[in-house]
């Protein structure tokens, strides 16, 4: 029985940071019998794990697929947040090669497309986005299933991508994709896979030029990076997208804006800095700039 549970626990750990090498010949004899001696933490750290790996499990018998959230909400009694899943949902994928939808999860929507384009589908269903007015698409797992049997239709030119929710509307209400031949996608900040995946396929299938337009600071280049190259967990360097300009104030323009105009960097965005003046994109300057296109 040591042999066996050994041997589990030594592939729990290979994709989680639980120390498991100290758990080896771990059971300890005391007067009335056999208890192991191992640390309270390590153990609700495996409960945590076999109760997500239980909840899929049973989540793919029955066929279902359910949001992370709700995930989170069927074990919520033994984690303190929702972080928590999605870490331990991030080791399954990233061990077995595969996305969260091939677990029976779906992201919650977030991210919004706009502007006129069509999806039509093999059963000939349509979406048309255009349709929906100035509130745009939500971008919900649907999209993720993009493939060559399925015709995405527009005259836009150019694939916009914004980073803030605010900002989309904004263009959205003054329908500029009827001046400027673009769509418009938002992540609402930080973006979602989903809303990665379609950037991505969209930029593939169409041959779109994509541009991105967000704040010029630490937490706005952040962003551009995400869907420049995702992040480093496995299905999000599937949604990669490296090929995309950037758009809006640059360093060179700063000098000439007047000092009312710019905000100081917050204790975050110094820490944020640290790190992104370190990072090779931005070191070497490999990042495109449209205007220079």
């Amino acid at each position: 029985m040591n042999l066996i549970e050994d041997i589990v626990l030594f592939q729990l750990g290979k994709f989680t940071e639980i120390n498991i090498y100290r758990w080896v010949d771990s059971l300890r004899i005391v007067d009335n019998g056999i208890r192991p001696c191992r640390k309270r933490n390590d153990i609700i750290n495996i409960a945590k794990i076999i109760s997500i790996t239980n909840a899929l499990h049973n989540i793919l018998k029955s066929g279902r697929k359910i949001a992370l959230r709700e995930l989170y909400y069927l074990n919520g009694w033994l984690f303190k947040n929702q972080s928590q899943v999605v870490k331990i949902v991030q080791g399954f994928t990233e061990l077995l090669k595969v996305p969260r939808r091939a677990i029976g999860l779906f992201p919650s929507p977030k991210g919004m497309i706009g502007g006129r384009v069509k999806f039509i589908y093999r059963d000939s269903e349509i979406l048309d986005v255009d349709e929906l007015g100035i509130t745009g698409a939500t971008i919900t797992d649907i999209f993720e299933t993009l493939s060559d049997d399925i015709i995405v239709k527009t005259d836009m030119k150019y694939l916009l991508i914004i980073e803030k929710a605010s900002i989309f509307q904004y263009l959205m209400e003054r329908k500029i994709f009827n001046r400027i031949p673009c769509v418009l996608v938002t992540g609402k900040g930080f973006p979602d896979i989903t809303t990665r995946k379609l950037v991505s396929k969209l930029t593939t299938h169409l041959k779109m030029k994509t541009i991105f337009l967000g704040d010029f600071d630490p937490h706005g280049i952040n962003i551009y990076l995400t869907y420049v190259r995702g992040s480093n967990n496995y299905e999000s360097q599937m949604a990669a997208c490296p090929n995309i300009y950037y758009l809006g104030v640059h360093f060179e323009d700063t000098h000439i804006l007047p000092v009312e105009t710019k905000l100081a960097l917050t204790n975050n965005d110094k820490s944020a800095l640290k790190v992104l003046i370190e990072d090779p994109i931005i070191k070497v300057g490999l990042y495109p700039l449209f205007w220079e296109t």
